[in-house]
Parts: C-alpha cells; structure tokens; sequence
C-alpha cells in the first residue's frame, strides 16, 4: 500500500481529490487530507508519505516550498503539481526541485489518475532497478572490512564447524586461504599512556595495525582482526608461490620465522614511534581453521597468566604446549566453546526462538555427557553457566512464581548438586519449553489485545480519522506493523473492516426514520451527501434512499404477518 497526500488550501478541491483516489480508482492507496502547509507537514512528521499531490499556489507556504520540506523528510518522496498557472517559471523550479509531474487543472481526472498510476509503476521499477542492486554492491564493498572482520572473529570464538564457514572467505574477499594452515599472534598494548577512552585509543590501534603491515606485506599476507577494543589479532600465511603451488613446509618455516623475528622490530617501532608498549603473543606454529579457534584459546591463556603479565613481552608458543597438553586440554577448549554457546540459547530464549533454542541445546548436551570423570570441574562450570541461564532469564522477565505453578524451579538454587547430567538436562529442557509457551501465549495475547484496540477506536470514531497512521499512533506501533499483524490475525485487510463498520453503521442508521440522509453522512465522516451515496451504492447496490425504502418495505411486512 502506498501513502498519498493530497494537498490545497481550497476544501472541495481536496474533498474532491480524496473522493477520486479512495471511491474510483483500483490503486492501492490510503489517502490522507491536508487543507494548508503547516497540516501537510504535521502528516508528513506522523508517517512515511509515498506521493504527495499538491497546488502550486498557496498562502503562508507554497507548493514548490513544500516540496523542499518533503524532500528533507522523505527524499524518494514524489510530488505531482496541480495549479491553474502555467507560468514557464513554475515550471522550471518544479523540474529543478525533482517533482515528477506538474499538471494544468484543466487536463481531467483520468490524466491525474494515469499520473499517479506512473508513478507507483516507477516506484515499484526502481526497486528491481540494477542501479539500487549496484549500489548496494558499493555499499557491500564500504563494509567489507567490517565484514571480514567479524567473520574471522566468529571462526577464532567459535571455530570453523563447517566447510560453508570456510566458504565465506571468497564472498567476503578475505586475502586468506581457507584451505591452507594458519598461523595467529595475539597483540596487547601494556600502558596506554594517559590515553583513557576508547576514541582516543582507536587511532593508535589503526596505527599499530598499519605498521605491522609495512613490516609484513611483502613476505606473508596478513589480516588484522581487533579484539575487545583494546587488542589485535593477526592471521598469516605465506605468499602463494608464482605457480599456485602451496608453501612446502621448510617454505612455511621461514615465513614463521620471519614473523618471530619482524614482531620484535614491530614492539621497536610502536614504543618509538607511539610511545606505547606492546606485548606480543605468537603461536609455535600453523594450524588448521578448523582448530584455529582451539590454538587462539591455547594464545589468550599464555598472554594472561605467569610470564604473560609482564610488559614488551615477546612470547612464542612452546613446543610443549603442543605436545603435552593432550586430552585434558582439548576437554577445556571444548567446554569453553559450549559455554559460548549457552549464551546463544539466552538469545534464542530472549527472541522465542524455540525451534532455533532445541536444535542447539542437545548438541551442548551431548558435549558435557562426553566430558570423561578427569574433566568433574569443567562438566560442574557448564552445568553452573546453563543453570545460571534460567535464574537470569526467570529474574528479568519475573517468572518465578508463574512458572512454578508448572515447574520445579527450586532445583534451579540448587544446579551444582550430585544429580545426573541426564536427569539435569531433562529439568532444563522442560524449563525451557515451559519459558516458551509463557512467551508464545503472551505474545498472543498481547496481539489480540491490539486488535481489540482497533476495533474498539474504529467503531468509537467511524465518523473521525481511521487512517492507519492514526490507529498505529493510538494502538503504539507503526502503521505498516499494525497493518501486517491486524491481517495476520483477523485473515481480513483493516481497510475491509473499517468499510464493513462503516457500512454497518450506515445501514443501522437509515433503518432508523429519526436521521436524515444528510445528517447519517456527516455522522460518517463524509464530507457530503453525494459522496456518501456514491460510496453506499458501490457497496451494496443500493442508494441510501433505496435501502431505506427497503427496510420500511420488509419492516411493513413484518408487522402485517404479527
């Protein structure tokens, strides 16, 4: 549905206007009435207008100064100018401002109609046009880095699950070979030096950042990822050879290397240049993506205990990190990451997300059932952090005592007990399901509560504004939203209500001899009696007279048979 505004300081030239678009043509338009241009500004704060019919001539503020208005609002606003001057001026300021048409009064009915019919036609052209497709291509390419980022932060948090998140590395241009080892080195200034906030620490990450890239872009390719605002990532590979060919491993050698000896000149660099100290975190050696996630875990724990907490530190991963952390070290990794992805259930819990919540949740599950005996600590941590979830969740939304009419939710205070796993993730699962059908029913209910709202407003002022902008401003939502959920719910368009309301008044009302014709329309909020009839009789094949005169027909009937 598009939004039209029909603007005139003259009444019955808008009157006749708003007749025309909402009684005789089939485009689908809500029409709104504006008799000056401080009314047409009001409905142009209130809502999104789509066309915007106007004179040329008005007293206080003029057509084409209202379109300089619509154009600071609503810049993909058009506007089609009706005046009775023709003047060469008007004409060449309306083209300079981007109106779409300008129109001579005298040109008809149908003429106008055909131009709005234009228009809506180049509206819905211009979103299938490649120019809109081209620039969402360029803004693609502004957000690349962002992009890139983001994707590679998600692999070194989450670890690459798929070969599809692999995948992403050529649709998002990552200068990175998803099918070759990566070698990852962890970053952290020690002293900020006075520098406190975090506008004022950016620059000075970006120039970190781009002096290790002087240093490292002719011998290996390089991505720098930022992390927690204060420290950077790097990921590095060889150069591809001239042929195409992968590294060979003395090739790989040389590049790891060269990266252990260049991050000293880089510490060098940034402490002279920046006055900064910086610490340098560097794995012993490459690793697959899909563990790169495992190997970043194995870097942030050396940089932040022991050795790791003194300043300009140079750390390389020790062999021995590699070689004798075995089973135990892999069970923490892994319980670390299902702990990262409890929190995505809070997510799904918090959106309802239940479909998305139970395809996640026995995938965690089936991780703390593996976990062996040795592993007692990090099976509690898990059991703790899902706890943990619930009891957040309950405090926020103040479901405690709701749901304990259905559920146990004094096990939750007690979640580190001697329970078994299986009978713990049972209680969790119908915790949860319990948690979603309070949502669901609540989100049904606050829906039909709206849509008793509307109907309640439209049969209280069927005679005043029953536009969708002024139901969505009294029901607190927007037009467009209140629109998609009345027919979601109801199966019918408002707009069919709001007629069928109006009918239904109509109808009770010339059944009754007490009301005039005249007075019945004006109670309807039409502007005058023709319209009301021309509108009554496209509705039900009657004029408001000829029904009335059937009813008294029947009602004689009625009480002939009595």
């Amino acid at each position: 549905m598009y939004r039209l505004l029909l603007v005139d300081n003259e009444r019955h030239v808008v009157d006749g206007l708003y007749e025309l678009f909402t009684q005789e043509c089939q485009l689908d338009l809500e029409a709104y009435r504006a008799y000056n241009g401080e009314e047409a500004l009001n409905w142009l704060e209130r809502t999104k207008i789509d066309i915007v019919v106007s004179d040329i001539r008005m007293p206080e503020m003029s057509g084409l100064e209202l379109q300089k208005e619509i154009a600071e609002r609503w810049p993909r606003c058009r506007v089609v100018f009706l005046t009775g001057y023709s003047e060469f001026d008007y004409i060449k300021d309306a083209n300079r401002n981007r109106a779409c048409q300008y129109f001579i009064n005298t040109e008809g009915d149908e003429a106008l109609l055909e131009a709005v019919e234009r228009i809506i036609a180049d509206i819905e052209a211009e979103l299938r046009q490649d120019i809109l497709v081209e620039q969402a291509k360029r803004r693609l390419k502004l957000a690349l880095p962002t992009l890139q980022r983001q994707h590679l932060l998600d692999l070194l948090q989450e670890s690459a699950s798929s070969a599809q998140d692999l995948e992403q590395f050529k649709a998002l241009e990552i200068p990175l070979d998803c099918n070759m080892d990566v070698l990852i080195a962890i970053g952290r200034v020690d002293d900020w030096n006075g520098y406190r906030s975090n506008y004022d620490r950016a620059p000075l990450l970006f120039a970190i950042q781009n002096i290790v890239e002087e240093y490292f872009a002719e011998s290996v390719n390089l991505v720098t990822v930022p992390y927690e605002r204060t420290r950077l990532i790097w990921l590095m590979q060889p150069k591809p050879l001239p042929d195409g060919a992968k590294p060979s491993a003395g090739e790989w050698n040389r590049a790891i290397r060269f990266v252990h000896g260049m991050m000293e000149s880089v510490q060098r660099t940034c402490k002279s240049l920046l006055k900064l100290p910086l610490s340098v975190t560097v794995a012993g050696k490459a690793t697959e993506w899909r563990r790169a996630g495992e190997k970043f875990d194995r870097l942030k724990l050396l940089s932040s205990h022991g050795l790791g907490m003194g300043q300009e530190l140079l750390l390389i991963e020790p062999e021995r990190e590699e070689t004798h952390r075995g089973d135990a070290d892999n069970w923490t990794y892994r319980s670390r990451l299902q702990i990262r992805r409890i929190e995505l259930l809070a997510e799904y819990l918090e959106n309802g997300q239940r479909y998305q919540f139970f395809q996640e949740f026995p995938q965690i599950v089936a991780i703390v059932s593996s976990l062996p005996a040795a592993a007692e600590s990090l099976t509690l941590e898990l059991k703790y952090a899902f706890g943990l979830l619930f009891v957040r969740f309950l405090n926020k939304w103040s479901l405690w005592e709701e749901l304990g009419k259905t559920v146990d939710v004094g096990r939750l205070a007690s979640f580190g007990n001697a329970a078994p796993w299986p009978d713990t993730a049972e209680y969790y699962a119908e915790v949860a399901e319990r948690i979603f059908q309070y949502k669901s029913a609540g989100r049904q209910q606050q829906e039909n509560d709206v849509v008793q709202q509307i109907h309640h407003y439209v049969q209280m002022n069927i005679a005043g504004d029953v536009s969708l902008t002024r139901i969505g401003e009294v029901v607190g939502h927007s037009s467009a939203y209140v629109s998609r959920l009345y027919k979601n719910i109801t199966q019918t368009n408002l707009s069919d209500y709001i007629h069928e309301i109006r009918i239904g008044k109509a109808k009770e009302m010339l059944g009754q001899s007490r009301f005039k014709i005249q007075e019945i329309a004006k109670l309807l909020g039409f502007e005058n009696d023709r319209y009301f009839y021309r509108y009554f009789k496209k509705a039900t094949g009657l004029t408001p007279q000829e029904f009335r005169e059937s009813q008294e027909r029947r009602h004689g009937y009625d009480r002939q048979e009595k």
